[in-house]
């Protein structure tokens, strides 16, 4: 049988991405508490993932993103 990774920190839940953004805690809140809810979430296979180097970055956000100004 296949397994599915689950890669998930507490800081996900601190990303604000505005009112009405589908990247929200809320979300990630109703997601776990389904995946309880309907037995999956003990068969996942829990990652926590690693911050990511400027290289890896810059591979999906512009070179000048710092990240300390939003981006829209």
């Amino acid at each position: 049988m296949r397994r599915v990774g689950f890669w998930f920190h507490a800081s996900f839940l601190a990303h604000d991405t505005g009112p009405g953004h589908p990247e929200r805690p809320e979300r990630l809140r109703a997601i776990e508490q389904h995946l309880r809810a309907i037995g999956l979430w003990d068969q996942l296979v829990h990652q926590v993932p690693e911050p990511a180097s400027r290289t890896v970055l810059e591979l999906v956000h512009p070179a000048s993103c710092d990240g300390d100004e939003p981006q829209h």
